[in-house]
């Protein structure tokens, strides 16, 4: 019902919209074109008639100048265009396919000549390159987005070629799962750059770091990455702004068709494989027959890689009953596909039970005896009698791979087993776009893609850690993104622009094979009866004669998640003399339903305890797995789902002030409401310092507190949740409403000749903060994730078939795991300045040289508020003993850190408080080479520094080493790159008409060809070193001292 009543909603105000004036595509989307226009003499020439002709579909745009000789185009789509002129007693002017890029604020000033209305003076001079607009960035046209090198046809490869834009990731940019953006611009964190397709947001807000889809190469007609000062327009993020357009149909039919292909026979091995060598005639491997001589030691990865797909556009027509003329009515639709197989270059080797182990004989595996827990005897010739195998052992002991890799031990039974197996991705896209003119004042554009990404996981998704064919998973990643706009102009001074979006994605994962409890017959209970998940319990093995890695046996939960956005919005545009006045807002209304994953199916821990005696050099984990004795278990009583609703409101105004020809101000304020998410069901909650009461803290079971009185331990205590004690009412945070972000700039043309531009500006900006640190509060909080964990010894183990015949503990350890949101939680905020100055030294050619610079205050960061400092440890331990090294010098005070820990019963909270900080500032300069003799070419050089105290809002290595001390934190950013140089090139090669190039097969074979590339020179990111904790102070976060100089 609330759905439905949503829904009605929304489209009474997209219809209030329309019906107040008419929608488009978003204003972001679109290009301006001013201009004066003057007489041989310098006057001014009013009521001259301007048109602007689109060359694709012959669409016009007529205004008049006005008394001062000024005229202005606004929502201009990009694209290639005719710009006619015509005036009483002047020669009609004419410039012939010039291109308008997105956002672009062009000036084209003209000179008319004296004579008659039937006289043509025409120019084929392309629109300038400069940019008489305060915002710094630069477009990626068409012709460089198809055509440069991509290796894995992902436009996001493109976004450093800007400069003030740097890449943490791989060169390679994934899609569907991997498409996580890594980016950086001019300093800010990766997760607040916004990412706009046709106008519409297109990032998921659960993380903030993926986007719903990637619209294919052949699909883009260009973006725009806008790295400082975006216009009052731009909202959601505090960062850079990429805004990307998709190509349109015209008045001719076009059509591609493509496959790329890639193999690891094609490939080259990367320098560290290469580093390893080849193998030579004394090579005990080559000797074996295993290898050949010449053969790489550490062979390419297997890649097989085929990307393919077709696009066509057109008119829209029906000859003798529609759209004849092919001027009202335009399509576009494109499919690509992908077919990925990756393996890596080695096998990864894991631990497995030798082929006597399964047998339960010992005899081989290291020479380390095992003992019966029931008699403390040694098992006789360390061989386990097969008739103490538990039956639920025996269930799963057949899933376990056989060795497969020679024992490197003499004397002990091979046990490990290689695997090289591969991962899986197909994707398909589907992208469909209308563009209908109802007549010369109304132009409604719909555009739908359809992103599906289906990868096979062999080791299960986001888990990937066990044995072969157990866990594997499907995994399907559909994204969808819808916009319908509409652009109505009343008169030439008015105009009008409203959108409805609609866009969101789903993960959904599914076992492959049959690994179920009742198809592995085994007995296992569980102890709470309400699971259904039906899976196997989840096994660890450790103590395994081997040194290779014994992974996870089991299969993790299903992934079930669903993120949705509705999002309209109005853009109203008013010229009123010098003024061009723009102001809107929009409202999204976003859902994120996630389930945790949490294992209900239970996890037993096997490590050596049960066959051990006293000492540690005794007792095997397998051993202790085949009699069913396991040392630790624990179950969560349920897979907690979230259901969040959350969204945003904005608005703002600007004004575009032609102050004189050459002097441009822009101005104009932003107001972002974040609304902070609730829950259908009130599953959300926090740990709130303030609400915790010492009186109610459990009591300590022995004098270090390293146990607590199970029957004393609140669970509850210091927890805040929604719709019952939560200050916030059905939420845990506090909306902020006072968040308003001004913003100012300039444009100067000194000569007032279009040639050079000096631009200038400021503003505040303020980021939408990812809801999934409020998932993850849902997730570790009890009573949503109440779990029991269970404890056992040698006398009282836990039964493997029967987990809950494991007798109850009295006492409990830490509440770990905990994860919160602070009070007050401040809107992250953004400022951004820059001058620049740009000159065109010759024709087609664009230099640019400036400084940027970025500041944030309130980011989020992870903090320990339940970490005690050094001193607090000390203070705790003294005197107690087993903690005091006063009193013993091998007392260790770490043993004491629940003592002196500030919310006793508790382990580890993760807190993500508003308090993180940066500052970044940067030399940015570029030079840009229009088509010129078959070369387009771009070269961007960036300087910087940027300093932090918290580089990410999730990452463990940004945990504070004193959770009081924020200063300690302060250094080189992890996104640094204090040089970036990126040249691009595109070349078409000269065809000759002479000799051999002249003959019909020399054309076939010569012609048409290009070379085209991009080059990257840059200094590396930062190292970081971190440990997990000293001996003394086992504090996260914490950081290595240097011993010297290195």
């Amino acid at each position: 019902m609330n759905q439905l009543r949503r829904m009605v909603c929304m489209a009474l105000v997209l219809v209030g919209l329309a019906a107040g004036a008419g929608s488009v595509r978003a204003q972001e989307t679109t290009a301006r074109v001013t201009g004066q226009v003057t007489d041989a003499a310098g006057a001014v020439v009013s009521n001259a008639e301007v048109t602007l002709t689109n060359r694709a579909t012959r669409e016009e745009r007529k205004v008049q100048t006005d008394e001062d000789g000024n005229y202005v185009l606004t929502q201009v789509q990009p694209g290639a265009y005719d710009l006619s002129i015509r005036g009483q007693s002047f020669k009609e002017y004419v410039n012939q396919n010039f291109d308008l890029n997105v956002n672009d604020r062009r000036t084209l000033n003209v000179t008319l000549e004296t004579g008659a209305l039937t006289e043509t003076v025409t120019v084929t001079d392309q629109s300038p390159l400069i940019q008489t607009a305060p915002t710094v960035g630069d477009v990626v046209e068409n012709r460089r987005v198809v055509e440069l090198p991509l290796n894995n046809r992902n436009f996001l490869q493109l976004l450093t070629l800007v400069p003030g834009v740097t890449s943490s990731g791989d060169s390679e940019i994934g899609i569907g799962l991997t498409n996580v953006v890594n980016f950086s611009v001019n300093g800010t964190r990766r997760n607040s750059i916004n990412f706009l397709v046709d106008g519409v947001t297109n990032t998921d807000a659960g993380s903030n770091i993926t986007l719903l889809s990637i619209p294919t190469v052949d699909s883009i007609q260009e973006f725009r990455v806008i790295t400082s000062i975006p216009s009052a327009e731009f909202g959601r993020s505090g960062g850079g702004v990429v805004n990307l357009v998709t190509r349109g149909g015209g008045r001719d039919f076009h059509g591609t068709l493509y496959e790329f292909l890639r193999n690891d026979r094609l490939n080259a091995n990367t320098f560290f494989n290469n580093a390893n060598g080849r193998y030579g005639p004394n090579d005990a491997n080559v000797r074996a027959g295993r290898n050949q001589v010449g053969e790489e030691r550490t062979p390419r990865p297997k890649l097989r890689y085929n990307n393919f797909g077709y696009l066509v556009s057109g008119p829209v027509f029906i000859p003798g009953f529609y759209n004849e003329e092919r001027e009202k009515t335009f399509f576009l639709f494109s499919q690509e596909f992908r077919r990925i197989i990756r393996a890596p270059s080695t096998a990864t080797t894991i631990a497995v039970p030798s082929l006597l182990e399964r047998r339960g004989d010992f005899s081989e595996s290291g020479n380390l005896p095992i003992f019966d827990p029931l008699t403390g005897q040694r098992f006789a010739g360390n061989i386990i009698p097969t008739n103490r195998f538990d039956p639920a052992a025996v269930s799963l002991l057949n899933l376990f791979p056989e060795p497969n890799v020679e024992s490197a031990t003499p004397g002990r039974a091979p046990n490990r087993f290689a695997i090289t197996a591969p991962n899986i991705q197909n994707t398909r896209q589907e992208t469909v776009r209308i563009d209908h003119n109802f007549n010369a004042t109304n132009r409604l554009t719909g555009r739908y893609t359809r992103d599906l990404s289906d990868t096979r996981e062999v080791g299960g998704l986001f888990f990937n850690n066990t044995y072969p064919n157990i866990a594997t998973t499907d995994t399907s990643v559909p994204g969808d993104v819808l916009a319908i706009s509409l652009t109505s102009s009343f008169g030439p001074t008015i105009v009008n622009e409203a959108t409805f979006a609609f866009s969101g994605n789903k993960i959904t994962t599914s076992l492959v094979g049959s690994y179920t409890r009742e198809n592995v017959n085994i007995p296992n209970r569980e102890l709470f009866t309400e699971n259904n998940s039906q899976l196997p319990p989840i096994i660890n093995i450790t103590g395994f004669r081997s040194p290779a890695t014994a992974p996870t046996f089991g299969a993790g939960q299903l992934f079930n998640i669903r993120y949705k956005n509705f999002n309209p919005k109005d853009n109203v545009t008013i010229i009123r003399g010098s003024h061009t006045i723009k102001f809107g807002g929009e409202v999204s209304f976003e859902s994120k339903d996630e389930n945790a994953s949490n294992p209900t199916q239970g996890t037993f821990d096997f490590n050596g305890l049960q066959t051990r005696s006293g000492t540690v050099s005794s007792g095997i984990g397998f051993a202790d797995f085949l009699l069913g004795r396991a040392s630790v278990y624990a179950e969560p009583e349920r897979d907690v789902t979230v259901n969040l609703r959350f969204g945003r409101t904005e608005f703002y105004v600007q004004d575009t002030w032609k102050v004189r020809p050459n002097f441009q101000l822009d101005y104009g304020i932003r107001y972002y409401r974040y609304r902070q998410a609730r829950d259908e069901n009130n599953l959300l909650a926090t740990f709130l310092p303030g609400f915790y009461d010492p009186a109610r803290a459990p009591q300590c079971a022995n004098v270090s507190c390293s146990l607590f009185v199970a029957s004393t331990f609140d669970v509850t205590n210091g927890f805040a949740y929604a719709g019952t004690n939560s200050p916030f009412g059905r939420r845990v945070q506090k909306t902020d409403k006072n968040d308003f972000g001004p913003r100012i700039g300039f444009a100067w043309d000194p000569r007032n000749n279009g040639k050079t531009v000096l631009r200038g500006g400021y503003g505040v900006y303020y980021d939408q903060a990812l809801v999934g640190i409020v998932e993850q509060n849902s997730f570790t909080t009890p009573p949503f994730n109440n779990s029991i964990s269970l404890t056992g010894t040698v006398a009282t183990p836990i039964p493997f078939s029967n987990p809950g015949a494991a007798s109850t503990a009295t006492t409990r350890g830490t509440l770990g795991g905990v994860t919160a949101t602070t009070d007050p939680f401040v809107t992250p905020l953004i400022q951004q300045w820059s001058l620049t100055l740009q000159q065109e030294p010759f024709r087609n050619a664009v230099v640019e040289i400036g400084y940027a610079g970025s500041a944030g205050n309130h980011l989020i960061r992870p903090v320990d508020i339940n970490a005690p400092t050094p001193q607090e440890i000390i203070a705790a331990a003294r005197g107690i003993a087993g903690c005091d090294p006063a009193l013993a010098a091998a007392n260790n005070p770490a043993n004491c850190i629940n003592l002196a820990r500030p919310f006793r019963g508790f382990g580890a909270i993760t807190d993500r408080q508003t308090t993180a900080t940066f500052r970044y500032h940067g030399l940015i300069s570029s030079f840009r080479l229009r088509a010129t003799r078959g070369l387009t070419a771009q070269v961007a050089y960036t300087f910087s520094k940027n300093l932090t105290d918290a580089t990410n809002d999730r990452d463990a290595i940004d945990l504070p080493q004193i959770r009081t001390n924020f200063q300690l934190e302060r250094a080189v950013s992890r996104l640094d790159r204090t040089h970036v140089f990126v040249a691009s090139y595109v070349y078409e090669v000269p065809t000759f008409n002479s000799g051999f190039a002249a003959t019909t097969a020399g054309r076939l074979l010569l012609s048409g060809w290009e070379l085209a590339g991009i080059t990257t020179a840059q200094t590396g990111l930062p190292l970081n070193r971190v440990v997990q904790g000293s001996v003394t102070v086992p504090a996260r976060g914490s950081r290595p001292n240097i011993a010297s100089d290195p």
